[in-house]
C-alpha cells in the first residue's frame, strides 16, 4: 500500500491484502499519516489519493473490483 503506507514494509509486502485484517496495519502507522474515516481526512488528501489510485488499482485486488465495479455502476446512471 505504497500510497498511503509508503515507508511500511509489512503494508508494502505482495500478499498484505489477503491478511485477516488490513486495515490494522493503518492504525499502526504515525498518528500525522493516519487516514480517519471523516470526509475531511480524504478531501484533505484528494490529489495523494486520485495520484495514485491507477498505482493502487494495479496492486491489490479488491482496489481492482471497487474500480471495476464503480466504474460498472456509473455506467448505469442516466444522464
Amino acid at each position: 500500500m505504497p500510497i498511503c503506507c509508503p515507508k511500511d514494509n509489512e503494508a508494502n509486502k505482495a500478499n498484505w491484502e489477503c491478511r485477516a485484517k488490513p486495515e490494522n496495519r493503518l492504525a499502526q502507522q504515525p498518528k500525522n499519516q493516519r487516514f480517519r474515516k471523516r470526509q475531511a481526512d480524504y478531501r484533505s488528501r484528494g490529489d495523494q489519493l486520485t495520484a495514485g489510485w491507477a498505482a493502487l488499482v494495479a496492486k491489490l485486488s479488491e482496489a481492482k473490483r471497487f474500480n471495476d465495479d464503480f466504474l460498472a455502476a456509473t455506467q448505469t446512471i442516466p444522464v
